[in-house]
């Protein structure tokens, strides 16, 4: 029950989407996320989205200063999210856990005075070709050697990522274990091509795997140096 077009460019629904926009976060679809909310047009946009089938489009803002940000200040891609739980804090804001589900990009706003509603365009990602279905086994093999490095990634983690059979959703699985910055996710977020994405990825997982590596040395060195000293 939310507006977007179909491939022919049709309105499928006359109902807008509600929306929220976010201050130095980026949602990915196939991803779970907590979110405060506290401003008045984000807290109406969650109660129509509640009274509805729960979706609302998340989108993150150009800046996290603007308190009450206008159409310019928000990127144009987001993510069409469920609310799948809304708790009603003691300070009066609320928690939201939101599961993302597709991409899409703003086609209008529609008028609303009490929340942002708009009218989406969702961004299907193509079929994997050969080159993108190769590309998936060799991030899935580096990110185990990663991995092994980083012992604040989970171990089971790698079970999930060799068992997701989706070139797509792995990738924005693994967007969230890496240290992109806000701009550097906004990118991710934007990049229907798979293939480009997991490339990127697997460039971030090497620079992280060489990073790991020199500060595992550095630790080695810095600890048989005070074993040294303490003989």
């Amino acid at each position: 029950m939310f507006s977007f077009r179909d491939k022919k460019g049709d309105v499928a629904s006359s109902q807008g989407v509600p929306m929220m926009p976010l201050r130095e976060v980026v949602v990915f679809p196939h991803t779970p996320m907590s979110l405060i909310v506290g401003r008045p047009k984000s807290v109406a946009a969650v109660h129509r989205a509640n009274a509805t089938d729960k979706r609302i489009f998340l989108v993150a803002q150009k800046s996290g200063d603007r308190i009450d940000p206008r159409s310019d200040d928000i990127y144009q891609v987001g993510t069409v999210a469920r609310i799948e739980q809304t708790l009603h804090l003691p300070d009066g804001n609320m928690k939201i856990l939101v599961e993302g589900e597709s991409r899409a990009r703003i086609v209008r706003y529609l008028d609303n005075p009490a929340c942002f509603d708009v009218e989406l365009d969702v961004l299907e990602p193509d079929e994997p070709d050969v080159e993108t279905q190769a590309l998936v086994r060799t991030v899935r093999s580096t990110f185990e050697r990663f991995v092994k490095l980083n012992k604040a990634v989970p171990p089971e983690m790698v079970l999930s990522v060799n068992t997701q059979e989706s070139a797509d959703r792995l990738a924005d699985m693994l967007v969230s274990v890496l240290q992109f910055k806000l701009g550097e996710r906004q990118e991710l977020l934007e990049e229907v091509d798979v293939g480009a994405r997991l490339e990127r990825i697997y460039k971030a997982l090497l620079t992280e795997i060489e990073f790991l590596q020199v500060e595992k040395k550095l630790k080695h060195r810095v600890k048989r140096e005070r074993e040294s000293t303490q003989r």
